[in-house]
């Protein structure tokens, strides 16, 4: 029985000091990975907050950084944007508006960045990106505060 308790000793010893470590890089290296792209995701937002917009260019620049990093993060992105709509009554305007905002997914937003090459946005809109997989994910926001045409 002693022989056996060595054997034991020994395997547990050995599944301590290799499995545990690298269980534990591997934890770092997707903390790593993800405080890269919260980085990258913040520099984007900050980029389309100063020019009002998504180019292709700028777009593809951040998707390439985050594929760099790791591949299969998933990006999301999305803008709420203030709309003032005309109320009507009986089909005559009242001269009344009703502050509401829109909200455009990712789908809309490069369907029209890559028909015009840029999205622009209005002063005022929310930028929101999200990077990461299913279980891990990092954000980022900003609002819109320069008109498209002048920096653009």
């Amino acid at each position: 029985m002693d022989a056996l308790g060595k054997l034991i000793d020994l395997t547990t010893a050995v599944i301590v000091m290799l499995i545990l470590p690298i269980m534990w890089a591997r934890g770092m290296n997707e903390r790593l990975i993800m405080k890269y792209a919260g980085c990258l995701s913040e520099e984007f937002v900050e980029d389309v907050c100063h020019h009002g917009g998504i180019s292709q260019e700028r777009y593809e620049t951040f998707l390439n950084g985050l594929s760099a990093a790791a591949y299969g993060l998933i990006v999301d992105i999305e803008t709420h944007s203030p709309v003032a709509e005309p109320v009507y009554e009986n089909g005559v305007f009242t001269g009344r508006v009703v502050d509401t905002e829109r909200i455009c997914c990712k789908e809309e937003i490069l369907e029209h960045m890559y028909d015009s090459g840029n999205c622009a946005f209005i002063p005022g809109t929310a930028i929101y990106v999200t990077v990461g997989h299913d279980e891990n994910k990092i954000s980022a926001g900003g609002m819109i505060v320069s008109n498209p045409g002048e920096t653009y």
